[in-house]
């Protein structure tokens, strides 16, 4: 059905068009149609005035079909005593979409990381009483190792993330938080622990948090291991560098190597050992120089080249700071 022209306000075909249907897809049908009824009428003079005449078969249609879900939509048709009558009730169904919107734009936007006690009542809790709505990170008990550190990166603009589980009741994650911390102190004004007091949630700062406290206090002795990551975390590759990288991808031409967690390269076939091409595979530790940077996402890289260089004594950059060291850290295992 077509309700943006007059042509296309049949109110027959209203009626056909609704009666084969279930009870409950009459209800969601007649919804739809008093929608575009409504945006006909604000749109012009001749849809208001096919509404008017058609008034009280248009009532008896939802009254029929709509049962008591829709005793407020025949009212509406029932109560026209002209055709211009309608634009009230046009008005202030386009109105409340667009004020809807309005105040989800003006509400702040937030992050979270959910545990398996956050169900969608939680999730609409923390929506009402904090006044901000939400994406969720990924769940504490699903995150991967160095998952946690890259989504609270992601989120560089300052927005407030939220972990809605006691850092008492999950010792690895307040571990992984306080690394994640230690690694980018910046993170850490962002982080909030919530303390629900009947369903209703009370954000404090992390480091405000016993747990994290008592954690933070004992792995003083590893900040230098800390900031030594956070260099190699955030370094900015350059060409003749050399790395102890990963290999994540096998493809036709090469290998592709992440060097830096998120940041890979691309090492082709021309320059890998011609021994090792069929036996590399993904997951393998290989040691490579970056030969070309075309931009952030085209790095080119040498494992041939890194081999002639290591002979000549060349060490790679963060020795012993590698993807198993941070991996290691995140995941809550000892550093060693």
């Amino acid at each position: 059905m077509n309700f943006e022209a007059v042509d296309g306000l049949d109110i027959d075909e209203i009626e056909v068009s609704v009666a084969d249907l279930d009870p409950k897809g009459k209800i969601t049908a007649l919804f739809s149609i008093r929608s575009k009824l409504l945006h006909s009428a604000r749109e012009s003079t001749c849809c208001r005035e096919v509404i008017f005449d058609g008034r009280k078969r248009l009532a008896a249609i939802f009254r029929q079909h709509g049962g008591d879900r829709h005793n407020e939509s025949a009212q509406i048709f029932e109560g026209l005593i002209q055709p211009d009558d309608i634009l009230k009730h046009a008005a202030g169904i386009k109105q409340k979409p667009r004020q809807a919107r309005e105040e989800t734009r003006q509400r702040p936007f937030a992050f979270y990381v959910y545990g398996p006690g956050l169900n969608d009542q939680g999730v609409a809790n923390m929506r009402k009483f904090l006044g901000a709505k939400g994406r969720r990170l990924g769940s504490m008990n699903q995150l991967d190792p160095l998952g946690l550190l890259h989504v609270l990166e992601e989120t560089y603009d300052g927005r407030p993330i939220y972990i809605t589980q006691a850092l008492d009741e999950n010792e690895k994650l307040c571990r992984q938080l306080v690394v994640v911390a230690k690694i980018n102190p910046r993170l850490a004004k962002r982080l909030f622990t919530l303390e629900w007091n009947d369903d209703v949630p009370n954000p404090k700062p992390i480091t405000e948090d016993s747990s994290f406290q008592r954690f933070s206090a004992s792995l003083v002795h590893e900040d230098g291991k800390m900031e030594a990551l956070s260099e190699f975390i955030y370094h900015q590759p350059g060409v003749g560098e050399m790395f102890n990288g990963r290999i994540t991808r096998a493809v036709e031409s090469g290998f592709f190597v992440e060097i830096i967690p998120g940041v890979s390269g691309l090492a082709h076939k021309s320059k890998i050992p011609s021994d090792l091409i069929d036996t590399l595979k993904e997951g393998d530790a290989i040691t490579v120089v970056v030969t070309e940077i075309m931009g952030a996402d085209y790095i080119r890289l040498s494992m041939t080249q890194a081999k002639e260089e290591a002979d000549r004594g060349k060490q790679p950059l963060f020795e012993g700071n590698n993807l198993r060291l941070l991996a290691s850290a995140v995941s809550g295992e000892d550093i060693s």
